[in-house]
């Protein structure tokens, strides 16, 4: 098996795997571990470690489907009955440009997604912050899409957030339409309208999570690790009767950016 391939910078260092869904295996802070890393990759649940891409859809997808021009589109359910997380965490990834500050990786999307297209996703670093920037493209024809980053951070780490709103989960778990203050941890929900953005710190050290998805999933419910997910659409919103469906064509890709912006507490 190939070996991670490295990207780092005086303050960052990352580690990405194409074989293991493209993702982010391994990152320090001035050699601060950041994300959960797995101890045996071959058996370990590829949902729970690392940071992985989410495409062409992001969190749960009710009862694994979704109805597009009339046409029902079914896929494996992962977190029976609903489809998790898209199709590109456990897949390989090709990689395009590998410099030691940047990485250019894609995936191209087959059976059973049903359109024509791929994904890309470059990650670099410098000497202040991660960036990473997501595409979903489609080859031929105009469908839905939904993208989004799922890190697993250690709780060596601590969590910042204040958000204004959090849409409300159904009985089957599912995130809906109707929006809410935001209730006590722990979480699993979907939040919006941000007043300031999410913060990790850990000692001096402090990242700050800037993004131009409009939602964000947080989990705090494990007592190792959080995720905090940003995505350019609520989950399960692929359906042509959603509110928030994004459509993407040759002519329109969907495109976001995550940025780890790091600061010390006397910046």
């Amino acid at each position: 098996m190939s070996p991670d391939l490295n990207i780092s910078s005086p303050i960052f260092s990352v580690w990405v795997s194409p074989q293991h869904g493209g993702r982010m295996t391994r990152a320090e802070v001035h050699g601060h571990p950041l994300l959960v890393e797995s101890s045996s990759r071959e058996s370990d649940a590829p949902t729970a470690w690392g940071n992985y891409v989410m495409a062409p859809w992001a969190g749960r997808m009710r009862n694994a489907t979704f109805t597009h021009h009339n046409n029902e589109h079914v896929f494996v359910a992962n977190d029976s009955p609903h489809a998790i997380h898209g199709l590109a965490f456990s897949d390989a990834w090709s990689v395009g440009e590998h410099s030691t500050a940047s990485i250019t990786l894609r995936y191209d999307f087959e059976s059973p997604w049903p359109f024509d297209g791929w994904c890309e996703h470059t990650i670099s670093v410098d000497q202040h912050e991660i960036t990473c920037t997501l595409s979903v493209n489609s080859s031929n024809g105009t469908w839905p899409a939904l993208l989004g980053w799922h890190p697993w951070f250690l709780k060596t780490w601590k969590l910042q957030t204040d958000f204004d709103t959090m849409l409300r989960r159904d009985p089957d778990n599912i995130v809906g339409t109707i929006a809410m203050p935001p209730s006590q941890q722990p979480w699993d929900d979907c939040f919006m309208h941000a007043r300031s953005a999410p913060t990790l710190s850990n000692g001096r050290n402090r990242l700050t999570l800037q993004s131009d998805c409009s939602h964000w999933m947080i989990y705090t419910q494990p007592e190792h690790a959080f995720c905090i997910e940003p995505m350019s659409g609520p989950p399960n919103s692929l359906d042509d009767t959603h509110p928030n469906q994004i459509l993407v064509s040759p002519a329109q890709p969907l495109e976001r950016t995550l940025r780890f912006v790091y600061t010390t507490d006397t910046d």
